[in-house]
């Protein structure tokens, strides 16, 4: 197992910018678009890489909807978003699963957190709890321009 600690500016977007090359990303999502986390602009351009690089990307919320957030074309035809209520799922942290990767980001005190463990086994048990969660949830309805 490889583990690597992230802190400071910069860490949510060094994160997610990882993430853009896999196939298939699973999120443990808090937030309503990462543009909450990282300037928009960024933002966009991952969404744009997620759709450049043919990205399937799933998210499971607490959230039961998630308002317009991207003007990225296409990008609705690589995301998908399903709810799950906080008696069955809650994190105070937003977890990304691709690949052998397990990384979890969040911010305490205005301050930038985040780690990636890099170990097969893991990611594949995240992977499998992720999976059922999903298999469970509710679709959720998302606004055009999602």
């Amino acid at each position: 197992m490889n583990i690597k600690n992230y802190r400071g500016p910069g860490t949510i977007l060094t994160l997610t910018e990882h993430s853009v090359r896999t196939t298939e990303l699973r999120i443990f999502e808090l937030a309503e678009s990462l543009a909450d986390y990282v300037p928009r602009q960024d933002a966009e351009r991952l969404r744009q890489a997620f759709v450049d690089n043919n990205v399937e990307v799933r998210e499971l919320t607490n959230l039961t909807q998630f308002p317009a957030f991207t003007g990225v074309k296409n990008f609705d035809k690589h995301w998908s978003a399903r709810h799950v209520p906080t008696h069955i799922y809650k994190s105070a942290r937003e977890f990304l699963v691709y690949d052998d990767v397990v990384a979890c980001y969040w911010v305490d005190d205005g301050e930038e957190y985040g780690y990636e463990l890099h170990d097969q086994h893991l990611a594949d048990v995240v992977r499998g709890f992720f999976d059922q969660l999903w298999g469970g949830a509710a679709w959720l309805e998302h606004q055009d321009g999602l």
